[in-house]
């Protein structure tokens, strides 16, 4: 069923790619194109449509609602990409790099825009429910990144001060996604509350699991990024954290021009994070996260197939760890 679902959702993300535009609009809406057709795992629409189905709704009635959360998600990543100046997403140029800051501003812009009038298809009362949510989330969602912008600056953080920046800045909009899924469906409040703390908790775990993929990966790579990459950029991860809750940085041996430089910090700091017990604190965490959504899961749905969509999600989650 899963398959089915992303597939459905593919058709209608084509469609809105495919529909006619102002040709002297291009520069506009090329960006967004490329942005959308990079890819990515689609996970915040699949989960407006599991939301909805786990209030007995209708898959096809929250396609509208799918594509909303993904372009809101997709305009979050050009204006992060710009902020952080990153020069990749997804293995290929960010906006602003193939083309500019203006670029990336404006057409990241449209992609919200588009994001809100999207959800204008639905009968006024429903739109109203759905725009309410996502607006509420757009607003948490800028407030965790500018917590994350403020972290560069400090170095007194301490846990709860980074569950709450990755809480808005990413897992809000996974339990908006459940939510919203539910919303179309008419869900009752309780439900939709229910996906939506479910959402959040695999949010928190998700990103938990990032930053400690970044840093260990056996891969090479962790989803598209460079291996060490938070450690080159001074990220104040869990890992970072933790680690400096026990013990002082590392004292880099080799200055910042020398060639061998990058690859030296990252082994500095893996090891810190090794001997600190960090590494370890971090699985913990994700597995603490990862029960408590899994114990939501009975109260999700009772249809034996729908709760297999949400175990099968936990299960993605669980072999990331291996």
């Amino acid at each position: 069923m899963s398959t089915d679902l992303n597939e459905l959702f593919s058709n209608r993300l084509e469609d809105y790619l495919n529909q006619s535009q102002n040709p002297l609009s291009y520069n506009l809406y090329h960006p967004e194109r490329y942005t959308i057709e990079r890819g990515g795992k689609r996970i915040r629409p699949y989960l407006v449509l599991l939301g909805a189905l786990a209030a007995e709704g209708s898959a096809s009635n929250a396609l509208d609602a799918a594509l909303s959360v993904e372009l809101f998600h997709n305009f979050t990543l050009v204006h992060d990409d710009l902020l952080d100046k990153s020069l990749l997403r997804r293995g290929h140029p960010t906006v602003h790099k193939k083309w500019n800051a203006n670029q990336a501003v404006l057409s990241g812009d449209v992609m919200f825009a588009n994001a809100i009038h999207v959800l204008s298809n639905y009968p006024d009362e429903l739109c109203g429910k759905l725009n309410k949510t996502l607006s509420l989330t757009a607003k948490e969602v800028c407030e965790g990144q500018q917590m994350d912008l403020d972290f560069e600056n400090l170095t007194q953080l301490t846990e709860s001060n980074y569950l709450e920046m990755i809480r808005l800045k990413t897992a809000v909009l996974l339990g908006c996604a459940l939510k919203m899924g539910s919303i179309t469906a008419q869900g009752s409040a309780t439900l939709s509350s229910t996906l939506y703390q479910f959402g959040v908790e695999i949010g928190i775990a998700f990103q938990i699991l990032d930053d400690y993929l970044d840093a260990f990966s056996d891969t090479g790579s962790a989803f598209g990024k460079t291996i060490g990459g938070d450690i080159l950029n001074d990220k104040k991860t869990l890992l970072w954290i933790l680690s400096r809750s026990v013990a002082a940085e590392p004292i880099l041996s080799l200055p910042s021009n020398h060639p061998e430089y990058s690859k030296h910090k990252i082994e500095a700091y893996l090891n810190w994070f090794k001997e600190t017990g960090a590494k370890d604190e971090c699985i913990k965490r994700v597995t603490a996260y990862h029960d408590r959504a899994k114990n939501r899961v009975p109260d999700l749905s009772k249809n034996p197939e729908i709760q297999d969509l949400f175990y099968k999600l936990l299960s993605d989650l669980q072999q990331r760890l291996t």
